[in-house]
């Protein structure tokens, strides 16, 4: 329930407009400020549900009243209103959830009726959302073990860092291609722990390379096993700093032999860590592994320092989009626009390009439309058990024909008109 909101807008029509339409629509008590000296005064010592701010006040920017908010602690959330572009808006949105502060809503001027309504309706609903996943998150910290070395190396020895399956479809005719698999830790009482819960405990003890080849291991073994269904590929996502030299990937060639793993069958995914210096090395590496047979992959393309460079250089045969391009892209022209054109960009030099984020029907027919060739995500299901996946994969709904020519892989995590207005 919001009881609290604070308007704050230079001019009288907005203010008022935007606080009659929020009044009727929630029933909150409602401030209202003319710049932000005055939104100052009356954050002291009071909490507001929603603060609805413009990006430009006459004393001073939104983003100040946002690092204000932040330092205060003095809202729920926030309603950005604004002329400027949508990339701006945007901007300054992310800004805000980067101060762990969530924008409900944003506002175009100048203002119309029935979208102050909209988003006045909605605002009761997301200020919910946001105070249950808090919450939850809160819950889940509080419950996150702090394991030692010795821990670390009794989950790995006993199995119970796990791997679970994410599927993958092709986007042109929704035919299975494979899955992304997820670590998981699985606690004492079954509960399962995500890799943001214990990653930082294996690198602060120095064990990423332990904990990358244990999970070698079981990419090596899913693979074997689930070819003789549908000739599935193992992809395994490995960080820049261990996928460092010739002799590691020539160590990992030899593993899988040993395994029975089929190299053709696996999709090797570098994530997109370490900075330009890293890349000779990374290109030694990759170029290796290629020559042995496996396929290659940029991992959450766009999100590191040295993308284009890394694509420039290094021989990758396939391209995975961060999920966070294909959120962006729901809403905002500009994020359509440098999706279509990543998308372009890879196909043009022979790369596959996997979307990962596709959790709506209309995300599906907005990569199909732009010309990606694969997509994950909550869409097509959420990471399961191996178990589970076998039996998804040898359901009717994963029976249609591979499409010829095109790599199949199972992604193996450590560690997540078209462009018009």
């Amino acid at each position: 329930m919001i009881n609290t909101i604070l308007v704050v807008d230079e001019y009288d029509t907005h203010r008022v407009s935007l606080s009659t339409v929020l009044r009727k629509a929630t029933g909150a008590h409602i401030g209202a400020a003319r710049n932000g000296q005055e939104a100052l005064a009356q954050m002291r010592g009071r909490h507001w549900d929603v603060v609805v701010l413009d990006l430009d006040m006459p004393d001073m920017t939104g983003l100040q009243l946002i690092d204000a908010l932040t330092r205060q602690g003095g809202a729920g959330g926030i309603v950005i209103t604004s002329r400027h572009q949508a990339r701006v808006v945007q901007a300054a949105a992310a800004y805000a959830q980067s101060c762990g502060l969530p924008t409900f809503a944003t506002l175009e001027k100048p203002l119309k009726i029935s979208r102050m309504r909209d988003v006045a309706a909605s605002l009761a609903r997301n200020l919910r959302a946001h105070r249950q996943t808090t919450v939850a998150g809160a819950l889940r910290e509080s419950s996150l073990p702090q394991p030692t070395r010795a821990d670390l190396l009794e989950a790995l020895e006993t199995h119970r860092i796990e791997g679970f399956l994410q599927p993958q479809h092709y986007a042109d005719n929704g035919a299975l291609r494979g899955a992304e698999m997820l670590a998981r830790w699985r606690c004492d009482d079954g509960s399962l722990l995500e890799p943001s819960a214990f990653l930082p405990a294996f690198e602060e003890e120095g064990l990423m390379q332990a904990l990358t080849d244990h999970m070698l291991r079981l990419a090596f073994s899913a693979q074997v096993r689930f070819s003789g269904i549908r000739n599935l590929t193992i992809s395994i996502n490995i960080p820049t700093g261990i996928a460092c030299s010739v002799d590691w990937a020539q160590h990992m060639a030899e593993c899988a032999r040993r395994a029975g793993a089929d190299p053709a069958r696996m999709v090797i995914e570098i994530i997109e860590d370490g900075d330009a210096s890293a890349i000779p090395t990374l290109t030694g590496a990759v170029t290796q592994l290629r020559l042995r047979g496996f396929n290659c992959a940029i991992d959450d393309f766009g999100t590191g320092g040295s993308s284009l460079d890394r694509l420039l250089w290094v021989p990758f045969n396939e391209l995975k989009i961060d999920r966070h391009l294909i959120s962006h892209a729901r809403h905002h022209p500009h994020a359509r626009r440098i999706l279509w054109s990543t998308i372009n960009m890879a196909r043009a030099l022979g790369t596959l390009v996997v979307v990962e984020g596709v959790e709506l029907e209309e995300d599906l027919k907005l990569v199909k439309s732009m010309g990606g060739q694969v997509t994950q995500g909550y869409l097509h299901g959420k990471a399961m058990t191996a178990d589970a996946f076998e039996g998804y994969a040898t359901a009717g709904r994963a029976s249609a024909p591979r499409p010829p020519g095109l790599a199949t892989g199972i992604a193996l995590l450590l560690g997540s008109s078209l462009i018009s207005e």
